[in-house]
């Protein structure tokens, strides 16, 4: 995330010394068209990598097992008996 703001702010830094601060090119609505398509497929295939990026693990750790019963009773029943082995 820190990355992709880096990368916005980056590129309108550059696009702001291009155009306004050197005057290299004159800003015009073509290169205003041009500049935003442009920074807006540098955000795309940034958030693109990131979905191939993202950390995975190849193993899991289960840390405890519990499994919470609730009854469905249309009243307050007392539950007498759970049909259920341990450590299954």
């Amino acid at each position: 995330m820190l990355f992709g703001f880096v990368l916005l702010f980056g590129y309108a830094f550059i696009v702001w010394l291009v155009f306004f601060k050197f005057k290299w090119m004159k800003f015009n609505i073509a290169w205003g068209v041009v500049s935003v398509s442009v920074g807006l497929h540098l955000l795309i295939i940034f958030m693109l990598g990131l979905r191939f990026v993202a950390p995975y693990a190849t193993e899991a750790k289960v840390i405890q097992h519990t499994i919470q019963l609730v009854p469905r009773l249309p009243e307050p029943t007392l539950v007498t008996e759970v049909l259920v082995a341990p450590n299954e």
